[in-house]
């Protein structure tokens, strides 16, 4: 219990998620909104809106009340912004009436959905909410730039980067470069072989079907 009596509030964390999440706590204040929520997009329609969280400041009794739901509120939602790329308001008519006043009472009444997606083409949701909101077309446009940059920052984590040897950064700059194979195997000194293996193991790792979608994508995550 705090000083003034009011239970703290612990926020779901991912360890490695501890920057975004002070990031998004940052960009609420900066903007008098008082909670948000950030996931993944589920792969299945049908999947528990509370199980693609992934961070969030929402109050215990919230995060309680859609667990102990059927979640319809929070598919609702998504299912929104599966359809759009423009940021969308909710307010408490997409809430269960028994619950308005559980929502109001802790500054979640209206909220605006977001869809973002990182460098790799993941998908994600944020949540931002509060009793009321107020934004201008240049505010809400830079908290949009604000979650963007703060994503890439959180993907960084598990970008292809780092799971790419070397070798493979080294054959995929030679072959944006227009080098063929064994061009670049006298190059590097290595078989041809030894290169279109290089390759093979750097387009999985990227998830890339072609060279040059391979060269296209690693140049735009900046690996070349």
């Amino acid at each position: 219990m705090s000083k003034s009596g009011t239970a703290k509030r612990r926020p779901i964390v991912q360890d490695r998620a501890l920057r975004l999440y002070a990031a998004l706590c940052e960009m609420i204040n900066e903007n008098g909104l008082q909670h948000f929520c950030f996931g993944v997009f589920p792969e299945d329609a049908n999947r528990a809106f509370i199980g693609n969280m992934m961070l969030s400041n929402w109050p215990a009794e919230i995060l309680n009340h859609y667990k102990r739901s059927d979640i319809a509120e929070g598919r609702a939602m998504l299912d929104i912004l599966r359809d759009t790329v423009l940021p969308v308001t909710f307010t408490t008519v997409i809430v269960k009436k028994t619950d308005v006043d559980l929502y109001s009472a802790d500054n979640l009444s209206h909220t605006i959905g977001l869809t973002l997606h990182d460098r790799l083409g993941r998908r994600y949701f944020l949540l931002l909410s509060a009793g009321h909101i107020a934004l201008s077309r240049d505010r809400l446009a830079s908290i949009v730039f604000d979650s963007l940059s703060a994503l890439d920052d959180f993907s960084v984590d598990v970008s292809p980067q780092s799971q790419l040897s070397s070798r493979e950064v080294e054959c995929l700059k030679w072959t944006a470069a227009g080098k063929s194979s064994p061009e670049i195997a006298v190059i590097c000194g290595l078989s041809a072989h030894t290169v279109t293996g290089h390759l093979k193991s750097a387009l999985k790792k990227l998830d890339c079907v072609t060279r040059a979608h391979a060269v296209a994508k690693a140049t735009r995550l900046h690996i070349i």
